[in-house]
């Protein structure tokens, strides 16, 4: 059990944010918010051989639903706190091989007495993956959990973005993989998206990839719109990332992040304030755009990545119930990489390659789990 505290833009006395599955009562009878988040949903895998007109594409994870309750606890009932797992690993994959991820497990708040109704934050979806040979390749949208029970809210969690790879006869010698981001709980509505991966037949004439971020709470990822060796920026805690629709430099580019400041939050209380990852080539995979961090800021989408020079070769993990980002890895490294984890209830960004070996196996970005948040408003 984590002491979040109160914030100064706050009137709450006390939070607690409870991550494991245990039975709770209050130190007094208080009226208090109560957010119920189920666990994100686990990326997909898609790993393409460069070398026989293969398309590829995998999705990220949908986000955990969240039921909102403002509700009157009582220090003599005891209140049973069941959270829901992440989106677990699917088998690390070799090269021409793919698979789909996992969806996250349902957190309920139960009252033993019967007094309140039973709050429900269902886990989110997996993410897809899929192949085709020599034609067009699509990996659909994994879902948000849906949630019951809340007073005030039962916000849908956000989906993961579609990732296409188009295919016509003009490029028929040539393969390419794209990767979408986990989405991020809803806090105000339903939670935003990660955006959409596309890579069209006229963007490309050698083996290419590309992959979005994942979504913020305050914001979805960038869709990239026929880029190629391209990615998109995480959203933010207080907007959307950038839409990437060219690529530039021919080697990796990179939508801007959602912009800082104080975005969405948990009602009266704590506010996130993240600023969505944007990977550097210059600075290392898993970097934002400040330097080596492997964690997005709170509530901020990881940054999505398309090529993987630099250590630690893994997608940037989402912030608090936030994203991860999809990683598109290219290089010939006898090493495991994996796909951006979510932050609580946030879906994993998809784990993707291409290559023409197989040198490396590639993993999936992990859902986060559940939690239980309690905003102690006022003592009874």
């Amino acid at each position: 059990m984590a002491i979040l505290g109160s914030s100064g833009l706050s009137a709450s006395i006390q939070g607690v944010s409870i991550g494991g599955s245990r039975t709770y009562s209050p130190p007094f009878d208080c009226k208090a918010l109560v957010y119920v988040i189920g666990g994100g949903g686990s990326g997909g895998i898609a790993y393409c051989s460069s070398t026989g007109n293969n398309e590829m594409a995998a999705s990220g994870g949908g986000a955990g639903g969240c039921a909102i309750s403002l509700l009157d606890l009582k220090a003599a009932t005891t209140y049973t706190i069941t959270i829901g797992a992440g989106g677990v690993a699917s088998t690390p994959q070799w090269m021409n091989a793919h698979i789909s991820g996992n969806a996250g497990g349902n957190t309920t708040f139960v009252d033993g007495s019967g007094t309140i109704s039973t709050m429900t934050g269902s886990g989110g979806g997996a993410g897809d993956s899929t192949q085709t040979y020599n034609s067009t390749c699509v990996a659909t949208a994994a879902t948000g959990g849906s949630a019951s029970g809340g007073t005030i809210a039962n916000n849908t969690g956000g989906a993961s973005g579609t990732a296409t790879v188009e295919k016509s006869g003009s490029n028929s010698n040539y393969s390419g993989v794209a990767g979408s981001g986990g989405g991020a709980v809803g806090l105000t509505g339903t939670g935003y998206a990660s955006g959409n991966a596309l890579i069209t037949p006229a963007s490309y004439n050698v083996n290419k990839v590309t992959m979005t971020g994942g979504a913020g709470v305050g914001g979805s990822s960038g869709s990239t719109s026929g880029a190629a060796n391209g990615g998109s920026g995480g959203g933010s805690a207080n907007g959307p990332s950038n839409n990437q629709s060219t690529e530039m430099g021919g080697e990796g580019a990179w939508a801007g992040t959602g912009a800082l400041g104080l975005g969405e939050g948990l009602g009266l209380g704590m506010l996130f304030s993240g600023s969505g990852g944007n990977l550097n080539e210059s600075n290392g995979n898993g970097a934002d755009n400040t330097g080596f961090n492997l964690v997005a800021g709170p509530g901020a989408g990881g940054g999505g990545s398309s090529k993987a020079y630099y250590s630690p070769f893994n997608g940037q993990a989402g912030g608090a119930l936030a994203g991860g980002g999809a990683l598109g890895f290219t290089e010939s490294d006898n090493i495991l990489v994996y796909g951006g984890n979510g932050g609580l209830g946030g879906g994993g960004g998809a784990g993707c390659g291409i290559k023409s070996s197989y040198i490396n196996k590639i993993g999936n970005g992990l859902g986060g789990a559940g939690v239980v948040i309690i905003q102690i408003l006022e003592k009874s």
